[in-house]
């Protein structure tokens, strides 16, 4: 009962912010599901992958779906979810919980104090954004949506509900790659967790629309840094 609960909650985030879904599956699955951090990450990609895989094809049919700007930015952010998954296959728990409290709070404070739907910036700030979501992807067992819908935006000048979907299908393509580098089986009722994800996905998107952009924004951000300070605390203690 608990896999199903979070993993229709990690679908919910999945829909409502386009983001989130990996980042917070890795400290839900330790704390109630009893998994390691090594564990919980191969779970974070399983749910970025089938949770972003649903959400892709609702975006889809909405025309909020861009595959011509995805792929320039897979063709980099991709081959680096391979190599740094297969190079952190063998990383402690203690340095994934460190660099993922890092990445949680970083990602944190940018989102609270990013415009929602500010005008696009340079695009080399967006390739840099595609090298990094794909290295968190087989680094730490993220999606890093929060990173991919600015880096978008940024290289595609898509508009922020463009990139809010298109950021789905990338962030599953990255985590197949990155479980594909990982080469390791996923832990005891990650598909369950998986499938229940993408039923938090359909349940979701009937009310994405409803909701300020900017609400969603801070709201993810409030939850990114809750997550981030008890990340930090597992590693410490």
């Amino acid at each position: 009962m608990e896999t199903l609960i979070v993993g229709i909650l990690l679908g919910g985030f999945m829909a409502f912010f386009g983001a989130g879904a990996g980042s917070l599956t890795i400290p839900l699955s330790v704390h109630l599901l009893g998994m390691t951090y090594g564990q919980a990450a191969i779970a974070g990609l399983c749910v970025v992958l089938l949770s972003g895989g649903v959400n892709a094809v609702i975006v889809s049919r909405r025309h909020e779906l861009d595959l011509r700007s995805a792929l320039p930015f897979l063709l980099l952010s991709t081959p680096l979810a391979i190599l740094v998954g297969h190079l952190a296959r063998t990383a402690s728990n203690t340095l994934t919980a460190l660099l993922l409290a890092l990445l949680l709070f970083t990602s944190s404070v940018t989102l609270y104090l990013r415009k929602s739907d500010g005008p696009p910036g340079p695009s080399w700030k967006g390739w840099i954004g595609a090298a990094l979501a794909g290295s968190a992807s087989g680094a730490l067992g993220v999606g890093a949506g929060f990173v991919v819908i600015p880096a978008l935006r940024l290289i595609s000048k898509l508009n922020m509900a463009v990139a809010v979907g298109t950021s789905s299908f990338v962030l599953a393509v990255n985590a197949l790659f990155a479980l594909a580098g990982k080469q390791a089986l996923p832990p005891p009722n990650t598909l369950l967790l998986g499938m229940a994800a993408g039923v938090g996905v359909l349940i979701a998107a009937k009310f994405t629309r409803r909701i300020d952009p900017v609400l969603r924004q801070r709201a993810l951000a409030t939850f990114l840094f809750l997550f981030a300070v008890v990340t930090f605390f597992d590693a410490v203690s």
